[in-house]
C-alpha cells in the first residue's frame, strides 16, 4: 500500500511539474490536430459491485443488557414445620338434688309471726287462741305459756317458740376433662428450578452494489501527437445503501417457583372423670315469736301459782284456782320473728365415678403453591453504509483515432465510509430498549485501470472505464450488540458525459 501511495505521489508531482511549463508554452498542450480543448469536466455514475458486509449479534451482550429471568416470588408467609401441643382443663359441678328429714328452719318460720286471719297460735312452749269469753278483737284472754321464761321483763315481750332440727343431704356431680391437643405441621418440598437456552449469536453477511454520482475535473499536462498524459481530481457521492440485517432470538428462559403443600395432623385427646359429693348438714334451734306487750309491766300480774303465765283456762280447760286472766294484744304491729340457733354441723364425702378417655385425630391438607415466569430476548438490528470518495489520478493515453482515446487510470482514493446501526432489543416480544450507533472511518486506497473516451464532437466526450483497487480495505463497527466489518470495493466502472473547453 506504501508503495502504491508513494507512486501514485510521485506521477502526481512530475504531472505537476509538466503543467508548469506547459503554462509558458500553451502551444505545446495542444493536439497535433489543435481541435480539442486541455480542460474537461465531466459528470457521470460510478457503481462499486461486491461490497461486501459482515455482521454478527452479541447474544451475550445482549442478555446482559436485558437481564436473564428471574425466579418469581410467591407471596405469604410459608408455614412452619414442627410441632405444637396445648392442654386445658374444665370442671363442671351440676346439682343432683337434696332431701330432708326433721323440721327444718324453715318450717318453723312458717308457723311462727303473725298471720292474717288466724285464731289459734300453737308454739311448743304454749299457745295463743283468739276465741275467748269475752269477744274482743284483737284481744284474748285464752293464752297460756308454760313457764315465766317467755316473759322478758325488761323487754316486755312474751316469746313463743318453736324448735326445729333437721338433716339436710345435698348431692352434686363435678365433671373434670382435661384436654391435650398436638398438631404436627410438615410442608411439602419447595425449590426453584430455572431453564435457559443460549441461541447461537445471529448473523448476516451481504453482498451489494453501490451506485452514485460522480464529478471530475481534468487538466491535459503534455501530449505529443498520439500520446498525452492527463491529471484528474474528482468526488464521487454514492447512494445509501442496508448493508446487513441481523436478528433473532438469542436467548428464552423459564424459572418455576414452588412452595410445597402443608399438612397438619391433628391428635385431641379428651379424658373425663366423674365425681359425686354429698354433703350432710344437721341444723337445729328455735324461730321465736316476739310479741310486744307493754301493758305487762310486772311478771306478778300474769303468773300463776304453778309457774306458768297467763290464761284463765288453756287446752279447752276451764280456770285453775288461783290463776288470773291477763288480756293479750295480738295485732300485726306487735309481732316479729327471731332465729335463736342451736348451730349446724355439715360433712361432705366425695366418691369418684367413671373415668374415660377418648383420641380423636384429624387430617388437613393444604395444596401448595407455585409460580412461573419465562423471558425472551430478541435482537433485531440493520445497518446502512454511506460511502463517499474522493479521488486523484493520472491518466497516460493514446489517440489511434480523432474520435477514440484509450487511457491507463493511475492514482489514489479516499473513501469516506459511515456505518450506522439501528438495533432493537426485545424482551418477551416487547421493546425493550433502542439505540442508533454509527462509526465513520477514512479509509486510503491505490487505483489503476483502463478507461476509453468517445469524442463524437471536439468539445463532447463520452467515457466508459474501471479500475481496480488496492489493497483490501475494511470498516469496522460495533455499538455493543451488533459488530462487524464492511469491505470497501475491490474494483469499480464508471460512465461519463465531459465538455471540453
Amino acid at each position: 500500500m506504501k508503495h502504491a501511495i508513494r507512486k501514485s505521489a510521485a506521477v502526481f508531482a512530475a504531472s505537476a511539474a509538466v503543467a508548469a511549463m506547459a503554462s509558458d508554452n500553451v502551444y505545446e498542450l495542444e493536439p497535433a490536430d489543435g481541435g480539442r480543448g486541455a480542460w474537461r469536466v465531466s459528470a457521470g455514475v460510478r457503481a462499486a459491485p461486491g461490497v461486501k458486509t459482515k455482521a454478527a449479534v452479541n447474544g451475550a451482550a445482549a442478555v446482559s443488557a436485558a437481564g436473564r429471568v428471574q425466579p418469581p416470588s410467591i407471596g405469604g408467609t410459608p408455614s412452619k414445620e414442627g410441632a405444637t401441643s396445648s392442654s386445658s382443663t374444665s370442671k363442671k359441678t351440676s346439682d343432683a338434688g337434696s332431701s330432708s328429714t326433721g323440721t327444718t328452719k324453715t318450717d318453723a318460720e312458717a308457723a311462727s309471726g303473725y298471720r292474717n286471719g288466724a285464731t289459734r297460735y300453737d308454739f311448743d312452749n304454749g299457745y295463743i287462741d283468739m276465741e275467748d269469753a269475752a269477744g274482743i278483737a284483737g284481744e284474748t284472754t285464752n293464752w297460756h305459756f308454760d313457764d315465766a321464761a317467755a316473759f322478758d321483763g325488761s323487754g316486755l315481750t312474751i316469746s313463743g317458740t318453736i324448735a326445729y332440727e333437721s338433716t339436710t343431704k345435698t348431692k352434686s356431680t363435678t365433671t373434670t376433662t382435661a384436654t391435650t391437643t398436638e398438631t404436627k405441621t410438615s410442608r411439602g418440598r419447595s425449590g426453584v428450578s430455572v431453564s435457559e437456552t443460549f441461541f447461537d449469536n445471529p448473523s448476516d453477511s451481504e453482498r451489494e452494489t453501490h451506485a452514485g454520482f460522480e464529478i471530475q475535473a481534468a487538466r491535459r499536462v503534455w501530449e505529443n501527437r498520439s500520446f498525452g498524459v492527463e491529471v484528474a481530481a474528482g468526488v464521487a457521492i454514492y447512494d445509501d445503501v442496508e448493508c446487513f440485517k441481523a436478528g433473532g432470538r438469542v436467548y428464552a428462559g423459564r424459572a418455576t417457583a414452588t412452595r410445597g403443600g402443608v399438612e397438619r395432623m391433628t391428635t385431641e385427646t379428651v379424658a373425663t372423670r366423674t365425681s359425686e359429693t354429698t354433703t350432710t348438714t344437721t341444723e337445729s334451734g328455735n324461730v321465736a315469736t316476739v310479741i310486744f306487750q307493754p301493758e305487762f309491766t310486772d311478771l306478778s300480774d300474769i303468773q300463776n301459782p304453778d309457774g306458768s303465765i297467763g290464761g284463765a283456762s288453756y287446752d279447752g280447760l276451764p280456770s285453775q284456782q288461783g290463776w288470773g286472766t291477763p288480756v293479750l294484744t295480738v295485732d300485726s304491729g306487735r309481732f316479729s320473728v327471731e332465729d335463736r340457733p342451736n348451730g349446724a354441723e355439715t360433712a361432705s364425702t366425695t366418691t369418684s365415678g367413671n373415668e374415660r378417655t377418648e383420641t380423636r385425630v384429624s387430617t388437613s391438607r393444604t395444596p401448595g403453591t407455585s409460580a412461573t415466569a419465562s423471558r425472551t430476548i430478541d435482537v433485531r438490528s440493520r445497518g446502512e453504509l454511506s460511502l463517499r470518495e474522493v479521488r486523484i489520478g493520472a491518466s497516460p493515453y493514446w489517440t489511434p483515432a480523432s474520435w477514440l482515446r484509450i487511457g491507463a487510470d493511475i492514482g489514489i482514493v479516499g473513501s469516506d465510509a459511515a456505518v450506522e446501526t439501528k438495533t432493537t432489543i426485545l424482551v418477551n416480544d416487547a421493546v425493550f430498549s433502542s439505540s442508533s450507533h454509527k462509526d465513520d472511518e477514512w479509509k486510503i486506497q491505490g487505483f489503476a485501470g483502463a478507461s476509453a473516451a468517445f469524442l463524437p464532437l471536439d468539445w463532447l466526450e463520452i467515457a466508459v472505464g474501471a479500475q481496480a483497487r488496492f489493497p483490501t480495505r475494511r470498516v469496522r463497527f460495533d455499538d455493543g450488540i451488533v459488530s462487524g466489518s464492511v469491505e470497501l470495493p475491490k474494483w469499480d466502472a464508471f460512465a461519463s458525459v465531459g465538455i471540453r473547453f
